[in-house]
């Protein structure tokens, strides 16, 4: 998938505003991954349940500029996105 400014600035923006939610739980970790034909919100786990129930924090991810993909909640891992690549392992 290309990298394009409006990519870049759009995760920004979900990532400032996931975490103004999510500061007064304690979040140490949290990236918003765009996938194209979705977006995946990670963020330390024991945060993960509380980030899914919020509809709010879904409602400002989409404002973002997320508004018509499906989004998913989970545990942050770093590398996450390499999982993504044709040969994984090579870029571990």
């Amino acid at each position: 998938m290309p990298i394009s400014p409006a990519r870049l600035a759009r995760v920004e923006l979900a990532e400032l505003a996931a975490r103004r939610l999510l500061d007064p739980h304690g979040v140490v970790d949290l990236r918003v991954r765009d996938l194209g034909d979705g977006v995946r919100l990670e963020v330390d786990a024991p945060i993960v349940e509380r980030a899914r129930a919020d509809k709010g924090l879904a409602a400002a991810i989409r404002a973002a500029g997320f508004p018509d993909v499906p989004l998913t909640v989970e545990a942050f891992r770093s590398g996450s996105m390499n999982e993504l690549l044709d040969d994984p392992d090579r870029w571990r």
